[in-house]
């Protein structure tokens, strides 16, 4: 049941309706049923995996304040869970290779078993999460919730479980607490945040992904000019895509009178890779800084220290995202690109660059490093990128008509990446989709702009598939 499939509109209703009909003591139970079906319906042999770590974390941070003087070791042991399945369940093939390639340097030939784990739905999102949240209890930053209810629900809140933003307790649980009435003006602001994510998605990102997808399925295919523009569409398609999914679900909470963490904050303005990375999936940057990065030390220990912690963090980073190397790499540019600004900042301080020319630059940087993330194999990555600045290639130079493109079917996506900059520039100085619900006027020109728009141009039909979110891998 994916945000644009007609089971998940019918499912959305008949949830908001009855959810303002019932008394308020039956709401969040009605709530908790609908994310649990929600759930069950993406992938139904994976409940057990969500209802084990719900039930761990929910008792230990009972223990936790039960038993203080043990807190340590009853965190310990929730976390071992944790992320002893996270390995388990994501990382233990590619751990099997690196120990099969390391003993290979030392003449030792092993075969390690490969092992066919299917990864739960959302479990990298939820159980960074439920640590989260453990890890604030241990530190008395909120007490442990007693209703087991109300936590059952900020762990598998359906809007978000697949790919989040990654909640806060003390930012959610209070919310599920809060008496629930319906207002209209939340119906009106989450319909304009979820047609908003839907036009980012089928008209800007599944077009684009068209492209992108042939390019970086065969690179040796094509001539540096396109891998070039593969490349850059890609850096649009997956921010388009991954936002759609944050908008959409914020848009689905809003509906429910729920506010989701701000997950982007117009990433592609940025001015520096630090400043990206303060916009760009927000809620998993400030989990690592929180719970990782300043724990290790943070900038309180001179500059060394500093870095290492930053490559510790991006390193981490990139292997949250997928057991591979090409994401490890990913992680360690990103890191790399951070730990240089830094260094560079008093030669930047004398000599500033245009603000444009900083968007500009950082747009470039995190573009490179997206061919890491995006590519099937590192050698495919290495191949894309010496390729385009060796101005070299395939020696056939492809048409649109390859991708399946006329010049007028083309420049949706175009028109469309236009129309999201302009938004993008208008957000960075107002919250524009925030208030524009407020005006009638204005309300109902962007619902039927949006939804036309999406009609007529969007990605969908024969052949597509809807649950395609470039983040659900995760």
């Amino acid at each position: 049941m994916n945000f644009i499939t007609g089971e998940f509109f019918l499912f959305i209703i008949i949830v908001t309706a009855v959810y303002y009909i019932l008394p308020q003591k039956g709401k969040n139970i009605w709530l908790l049923a609908a994310c649990y079906l929600f759930y069950i319906y993406l992938k139904p042999e994976q409940i057990f995996f969500l209802l084990i770590l719900t039930a761990a974390a929910f008792l230990s941070a009972v223990l936790m304040e039960r038993y203080y003087n043990k807190r340590k070791i009853i965190l310990a042991a929730c976390l071992l869970l944790n992320f002893g399945m996270l390995f388990v369940m994501k990382y233990i093939n590619f751990a099997s290779s690196i120990v099969s390639d390391f003993l290979g340097i030392f003449g030792k030939s092993v075969n390690p078993p490969e092992f066919n784990i299917l990864l739960p739905l959302g479990i990298s999102f939820y159980i960074f999460q439920l640590s989260g949240y453990l890890i604030d209890v241990y530190r008395g930053k909120i007490k442990a919730e007693r209703n087991i209810v109300t936590f059952a629900l900020f762990a598998s809140f359906f809007p978000q479980i697949a790919s989040g933003p990654i909640g806060r307790a003390d930012a959610l649980i209070p919310q599920f607490r809060k008496k629930k009435i319906f207002e209209l003006s939340n119906i009106w602001e989450g319909l304009l945040l979820f047609l908003w994510g839907m036009f980012k998605k089928l008209v800007i990102a599944d077009n684009l992904a068209v492209l992108v997808n042939a390019v970086f399925a065969n690179p040796t295919d094509f001539s540096y000019k396109w891998l070039a523009v593969a490349v850059v569409a890609f850096s649009f398609q997956i921010f388009c895509d991954f936002s759609a999914y944050t908008d959409m679900a914020g848009g689905v909470a809003k509906l429910l009178g729920f506010d989701l963490a701000e997950n982007f904050r117009q990433p592609y303005l940025a001015i520096g890779i630090a400043d990206f990375w303060r916009r760009w999936h927000i809620s998993l940057s400030s989990w690592f800084r929180d719970y990782v990065y300043i724990p290790l030390g943070g900038s309180r220990k001179g500059n060394i220290r500093k870095y290492i912690n930053i490559m510790v963090v991006f390193l981490a980073s990139g292997l949250w995202h997928g057991a591979s190397m090409t994401f490890v790499i990913w992680g360690a540019l990103n890191g790399l690109y951070q730990i240089i600004g830094d260094l560079a900042t008093p030669i930047k301080n004398k000599l500033p660059l245009p603000k444009a020319l900083n968007i500009l630059i950082t747009f470039g940087l995190t573009t490179i490093a997206w061919i890491f993330f995006k590519a099937e194999s590192l050698s495919s990555a290495l191949y894309i990128v010496k390729t385009i600045f060796t101005l070299g290639g395939g020696a056939v130079d492809a048409g649109l008509e390859t991708f399946g493109f006329t010049e007028l079917s083309f420049m949706a996506p175009l028109i469309g990446v236009i129309i999201l900059a302009m938004v993008e520039i208008s957000l960075s100085y107002s919250d524009f989709l925030k208030n524009a619900h407020k005006n009638i006027v204005l309300r109902y020109v962007l619902y039927f702009a949006l939804i036309s728009a999406t009609i007529i141009f969007g990605a969908y039909g024969s052949g597509y598939q809807a649950q395609d979110f470039v983040y659900f891998q995760f």
